[in-house]
């Protein structure tokens, strides 16, 4: 059981434009950003925001107040002093800098210094709703952080925190459900389990339902629908050309006016490269008051708002991709490696397919008698999900194509107390090329053949070849998956089936076209849909043959946001919450 530990400066990522008042009140807001520790482990900040009202008259009143406590924080700050440690507005306990606690659930508490923001204290129960000249309105968060990739979880929990808030919940019996109750049960009861285990379902006190399926493999990333997303956002080619610049080392910056598309596109862009794990600055979402880090001289991923677009019009060595648009950028003294042609056109000819599966018959005379056969026969009306795992698995079979015989060139030394494997990229290059020549000899249609499976690299052996070979994760790559005994998962039985899958899809293509080109075979799309299912099932494994589970997750009423009034959110009970957390933690030890 690992605890969360909670970031310094965590708090301009809460608010990645920045904490200021505003004159209106604004709905809740939803969004994901992700942190990386000194280890390279990803922490994932899911962050509600909401707008409280304040008295004009208040914050003048403590104007004046405001550059003393900033004295007063210097100095303790000298001296050492702690950080208070929140979950939205409510004090649960205070750690050093830098240091937090959470239990061994989905989620640790959220450590936040003092803000730009006056503090005030409003009395009463409740605080106008509606915008008026006697008041402003001020931004507060729900914050839970989580080593877990789990972003439909995480927001189902603070949905159901920030309905009990505004709503006032009650329980069965009558009394008002305590916040304090649910940040105990969700920190101290709920218990991530292993991967490949059944779905684990739970409550957290609010009369609410909920469910957590842990995937099969860990190593394959859990995308839901941001993958298709993004493809429908900028384009088959566009997406190529940000996949060659992202496997190259080449710094990628995302814009947009959504900080929820903006975590989506880049995490979906990152799990295109799969096998390999992206390892460079990964930011998905960056604050405005941190836009120094643009000026890094290392390759990154980083998103911002599209407010900030006039400023990073003169970065000379990142590629700019503008989500709402649906374009992408790249400065004229800059050369984004691509795939080998053969290989480009073909990918890109499957993923044309996948998206958009009428293209198959848009030509016929008769549409309605031979009818798309793309998502296993629902044509163009399946799921978004689902659509997603079929663009994955062109993907992956891209990643298996570029990879094809690279366990032929890795050397495993045993000398060591820890094996070390080595990789002759050399012999990798030149394996391909011997690979070409066979073919020719053996097979009547071997340029079809090449082109499928073995893309020659040596006459790309200055571009993207090489750069693949020499970056980083491709190291890591080798590394994690070199050694003969360990747990395989998605990438190795695909790899393992794809020299069968490739020659049959082949010969099919061959029969079905003889004069060539690449026109993609009821196979090869077949063999896709297949290792879509596997994909899928990853994410969704077969739940019980018992009826299903049906999630609950309170919601506001209707007509929340044109209230009047609305409640004051309370300071929580540090000793109550820690009480309940210790309970779940002993329950957990018992069972």
């Amino acid at each position: 059981m690992h605890s969360v530990f909670i970031s310094e400066g965590l708090e301009h990522f809460c608010q990645p434009d920045g904490w200021s008042l505003r004159a209106e009140r604004e709905s809740p807001k939803f969004f994901v950003a992700v942190l990386t520790d000194i280890n390279g482990c990803r922490h994932y900040c899911a962050v509600l925001s909401f707008s409280e009202a304040v008295a004009k008259e208040i914050l003048q009143d403590a104007k004046g107040r405001h550059t003393a406590d900033e004295e007063m924080e210097e100095e303790a700050d000298s001296t050492g002093g702690g950080l208070v440690s929140l979950v939205g507005g409510g004090v649960i306990g205070t750690g050093p800098p830098g240091g937090g606690r959470g239990g061994g659930g989905v989620g640790g508490a959220a450590s936040l210094k003092s803000t730009s923001l006056p503090r005030h204290a409003v009395p009463g129960v409740s605080l106008p709703g509606v915008a008026s000249d006697a008041v402003m309105f001020a931004p507060k968060c729900l914050v839970l952080v989580s080593r877990h990739d789990l972003p439909d979880v995480l927001r189902s929990c603070l949905r159901v925190l920030y309905t009990a808030y505004s709503e006032c919940l009650v329980g069965a019996g009558g009394e008002r459900v305590r916040l304090e109750t649910l940040v105990g049960n969700l920190l101290g009861s709920v218990f991530v389990p292993p991967h490949g285990s059944p779905q684990l379902r739970f409550s957290l006190g609010a009369s609410d339902r909920l469910a957590l399926q842990p995937p099969v493999h860990p190593a394959v990333p859990r995308t839901g629908d941001s993958v298709a997303l993004l493809f429908r956002q900028l384009g088959v080619k566009n997406v190529l050309t940000l996949f060659c610049a992202c496997t190259t080392e080449l710094k990628l910056l995302f814009y947009s006016s959504s900080f929820m598309r903006l975590s989506g596109a880049s995490r979906a862009l990152v799990s295109l490269m799969y096998p390999m794990r992206y390892s460079h600055v990964f930011i998905p979402v960056l604050p405005s008051s941190l836009l120094q880090v643009l000026d890094s001289p290392t390759p990154f991923v980083i998103g911002v708002s599209s407010a900030h677009e006039a400023e990073i019009v003169d970065l000379l060595d990142v590629v700019k991709v503008d989500l709402d648009g649906g374009c992408i950028t790249i400065p004229e003294n800059m050369t984004v490696p691509s795939l080998p042609l053969l290989l480009h056109h073909r990918v890109a000819k499957e993923l044309s397919l996948v998206l958009q599966p009428e293209l198959a018959v848009a030509d016929d005379a008769f549409p309605e008698l031979n009818p798309p056969t793309s998502s296993g026969g629902r044509g163009h009306q399946h799921s978004m999900a689902v659509l997603d795992k079929e663009l994955r698995a062109v993907m992956l079979r891209l990643m298996i194509r570029l990879l094809a015989g690279y366990r032929e060139c890795l050397t495993l030394v045993r000398i060591h107390p820890e094996p070390f494997i080595t990789f002759h990229k050399a012999a990798f290059l030149g394996l391909r090329e011997d690979l070409v020549k066979e073919k020719i000899d053996s097979h009547p249609f071997c340029n079809c053949f090449i082109s499928h499976f073995y893309p020659p690299f040596k006459a790309c052996d200055s571009g993207f070849a090489r750069r693949l070979l020499d970056c980083m994760f491709f190291g890591t790559f080798v590394c994690e998956r070199g050694l003969p005994w360990r747990r395989c998962d998605v990438f190795d039985d695909s790899y393992a089936s794809s020299g069968e899958h490739f020659a049959l899809e082949v010969q099919d293509e061959t029969t079905s076209d003889p004069r060539g080109g690449f026109k993609v075979g009821e196979r090869a799309l077949r063999h896709i849909r297949l290792l879509a299912e596997e994909l899928y099932r990853n994410e969704n494994p077969v739940r019980s043959p018992n009826q299903p589970y049906s999630q609950k997750i309170p919601q506001p009423a209707e007509g929340a946001m044109s209230r009047i009034h609305q409640p004051v959110f309370p300071m929580l009970e540090d000793e109550m919450v820690d009480e309940i957390i210790q309970g779940g933690l002993e329950r957990f030890r018992i069972e």
